[in-house]
């Protein structure tokens, strides 16, 4: 089997010339498979923006679609469970008997876990979970700990 063309995929584009790249081994017998290109800063740049905007895209995407396209990138696993395995086994030096499992893991993953938010729903700590949305960068004076803060001149401490 033939080791794939590795490409850097940013902005729906595979990118796999005019990049430097860095050889990929097998690490069982040291055999050249192939080179990974690497981003430079401005490849970087457009990457994590690109990916920015994919994740508010993503967003906005009602959870029972988004569920349809875990199951669905699910079942392509399954269905090249062999090609991936052999692929970590080239990669990883192990044997595939050892590749296997987390691919199969990999592709069992949206069947199993599609039902977790229903079972929380019964658990009495499902009340106290939170979700958190990443509010940006922040910056703010940071406070010294509150022993050893000295006591403004018009404000008297009261012993505790």
């Amino acid at each position: 089997m033939a080791y794939p063309e590795l490409a850097l995929l940013v902005d729906g584009q595979r990118i796999t010339t005019g990049l430097p790249t860095r050889p990929v081994i097998d690490p069982a017998t040291e055999a050249l498979l192939g080179h990974l290109p690497h981003a430079d800063p401005v490849l970087l740049e457009r990457a994590a923006r690109t990916a920015a905007a994919g994740f508010a895209q993503w967003r906005a995407v009602p959870a029972h679609e988004r569920a349809a396209l875990l199951h669905e990138a699910a079942a392509l696993l399954r269905r090249r469970a062999e090609t991936v395995a052999a692929d970590l086994t080239a990669e990883q030096g192990k044997p595939l008997a050892e590749a296997q499992p987390p691919v199969a893991r990999g592709g069992a993953a949206p069947d199993r876990d599609h039902q977790r938010p229903a079972r929380r729903r019964r658990c009495r700590r499902a009340q106290r979970v939170h979700p958190r949305r990443r509010l940006g960068p922040c910056v703010g004076d940071r406070q010294r700990p509150r022993e050893r803060r000295r006591p403004d001149s018009d404000r008297t401490e009261t012993p505790r």
